[in-house]
This record gives C-alpha cells, structure tokens and sequence, in this order.
C-alpha cells in the first residue's frame, strides 16, 4: 500500500557480521543495496472503537538483503470513506 510515508530502520542489532557484508571499515556502504516491503500478508478486520465498526488492520513483513532476513512488520490502517478503503495511519514495528 502506497502512501508517501518513509521509514528509517536501525540495523544495528544485527550484529557485526552482518554490518560487515554492508559497510567497509570507513562506514561507508560497500555498494547500494535496499530492502523492501513483501504483498499483504495479513488483514483484520478490527472494532477499535467498539461500536460496531470496522476498520482494516493490514500486515506486510519488511525484509532485508532476501526473504529470510526479516527486519520488522510494517502496519496500515484502513478505513471505509468515499467508497473505498483508505490509509489513515501507518507503523512499522521492528523485530
């Protein structure tokens, strides 16, 4: 789900071995790399309030160098409006 927002992500709980393969001694970033956000991977349908309306709570899995290196979730909230269902909050969560 698409919505401007951008996240920065602190990797540094992964650990030397890992930053090693990113950055040269210098810090600097041996050559481009990024992570990305996998498709949807949950959605619920969530009363927040309590009053009989629903909203959507969306889950994709955030991922690092390949799939196995899951970084965190990132969070979308929805609701019904014009039709459609739209974003109005956005979280991410870090493992």
């Amino acid at each position: 789900m698409e919505t401007g927002n951008s996240f920065i992500i602190d990797i540094q709980y992964k650990g030397a071995e890992y930053l090693a393969g990113l950055y040269d001694q210098n810090g600097e970033l041996k050559k481009p790399v990024g992570g990305s956000v996998n498709a949807l991977g949950g959605l619920y349908p969530i009363d927040f309030q309590g009053k009989g309306v629903y909203d959507l709570l969306a889950y994709q899995r955030i991922i690092g160098l390949y799939n196995a290196d899951g970084l965190g979730q990132l969070i979308t909230y929805l609701r019904w409006k014009d039709h459609t269902f739209q974003p109005y909050n956005q979280t991410i969560q870090i493992y």
